[in-house]
Formats: C-alpha cells, structure tokens, sequence
C-alpha cells in the first residue's frame, strides 16, 4: 500500500508501515525522516530563505516608501501592497514550511477528519502522546483516511 495527497503545508505519504509528513511527497525522500519528538530541528536554508525575503520586502518598501507622497493614505496604501507582495511570496512557498516526520501506523491512537481537517493522535518517538492538525486536505486524501481507518479496524480509531 503506498498512498499520498496533498494538504495546505505540504503532503501526506503513507505506505505500509508509515505514516508520512513531507514538503515534496517525493517517495524517495522518505527513507531519512524520523519520527517526531519533543526536538523540534529547524531547516538553516529555511532561515536564510525568511532573512533575504524580508530584506528584500524591507528594500521595497523603502523605494516604494520614498517615492510616494508623505500624506498618510499613501503610507498605508504602500504597506499594503508590500504585505500583499509578501503574502503572495508565502503562499507560494507555503509547502516549503511543512512538517517533515513520520509516525509508524502501529503508534496511531486515533484519527479523526472534520470537513478538511484531519487530525490523529500518536505516540512520538519519545513515546509520549501527541497529536498534530494537519489542515486542507484534499479529496483524495480524505478518501485514503477512511480507507486507512477501514484497513486499520482493529485500532481504535474514531
């Protein structure tokens, strides 16, 4: 069994043994994530990535900035446009920003889906419980959730 779908931060892989969270979905990148625990590690290249993007959002509101007049409207229609222009930056990285661990399906305690929402309960890999929200599923993957849930009847799982 080897399914995928997307949600709103990245994607969900989930295959025979393991339940997936992935910027890509990419299969063969899967081999080296590790399971959760209370460490939450930091990607460098995402902290360079947030550095240079809001230098670059701070350059152009200080050209934009000092080509406008003084008036206060224009000084809030300028912010405005360069929040939008950051808003749209983010969007379009959005899945970089994901979640990236697996949780073994034999440590699933509970799944339950909510309109587009799913969220399941598990034991990290400190074995302590935790859970995670993972928003925005698409079609496919709340159709794969009830199949998973079907497949794994002998759990409890709501």
């Amino acid at each position: 069994m080897k399914n995928w779908f997307r949600y709103r931060d990245g994607f969900v892989n989930i295959d025979s043994e393991n339940f997936y969270l992935t910027n890509t979905g990419n299969w063969s990148e899967i081999k080296d994530i590790n399971e959760k625990t209370k460490e939450v590690k930091v990607n460098p290249k995402m902290q360079y990535l947030w550095y240079i993007l809001s230098l670059f959002l701070e350059v152009i509101l200080g050209i934009v900035s000092s080509r406008v007049g003084n008036d206060f409207y224009s000084k809030i229609i300028t912010v405005l446009i360069v929040f939008t222009i950051g808003l749209i930056l983010y969007n379009l990285m959005r899945r970089e920003f994901g979640k990236i661990y697996k949780v073994p399906l034999d440590k699933l305690k509970k799944v339950e889906i909510d309109k587009r929402n799913l969220r399941i309960e598990f034991l990290n890999g400190d074995d302590k419980e935790d859970s995670e929200l993972i928003k925005g599923i698409d079609k496919k993957g709340i159709e794969i959730i009830e199949n998973l849930k079907v497949t794994l009847h002998n759990k409890v799982l709501v």
